[in-house]
């Protein structure tokens, strides 16, 4: 388990091997958050969103482990970023490889899928990661972002921990 405290720009720079961790996020004033966080490669960027208690709306966090694009209904990307959705909305989720990559499955917040596309439900905060192709290695230096899902600003002193 490797544990830190985000600095004032909502940053903690952890060092660890490459695999499949789960990051748990602390801070007073918000609900508690984390996320599946599969890590392969140095200087990638994982951002955790905490939604201020009493807020009835969810934030997933989609990333890409490998080299391919994940689609949250429609909107597409390459790297990690979050949406915002109100709770019991359905989401759609899609995976397309990148050159020489094949789509191996989903997996987030205690989920693991192949089916592409595939819908949730949001029932509240969490992850969708689309799996390409796992890369390994030596220990890689990760930095995982912490901030208000409401303003986007960053929160310092949050307790990441990644085991």
């Amino acid at each position: 388990m490797v544990s830190g405290v985000t600095n004032s720009a909502g940053d903690c720079v952890l060092t660890l091997a490459p695999g499949n961790y789960t990051c748990l996020v602390d801070k007073t004033g918000y609900q508690n958050g984390g996320a599946t966080i599969p890590v392969s490669s140095n200087g990638q960027r994982f951002v955790i969103d905490l939604t201020p208690k009493g807020v009835s709306t969810a934030t997933i966090t989609i990333s890409v482990s490998g080299v391919g694009t994940i689609c949250a209904d429609g909107t597409c990307t390459t790297s990690t970023t979050s949406r915002t959705y109100n709770i019991g909305d359905t989401a759609t989720f899609s995976a397309v490889p990148g050159s020489g990559y094949k789509f191996d499955h989903f997996e987030g917040s205690g989920d693991t899928t192949t089916a592409n596309p595939f819908q949730t439900v949001i029932s509240g905060s969490g992850t969708v990661t689309a799996v390409f192709v796992p890369i390994s290695g030596g220990n890689v230096t990760i930095t995982v972002h912490v901030e208000d899902s409401s303003t986007k600003q960053p929160i310092a002193g949050a307790n990441v921990t990644v085991s």
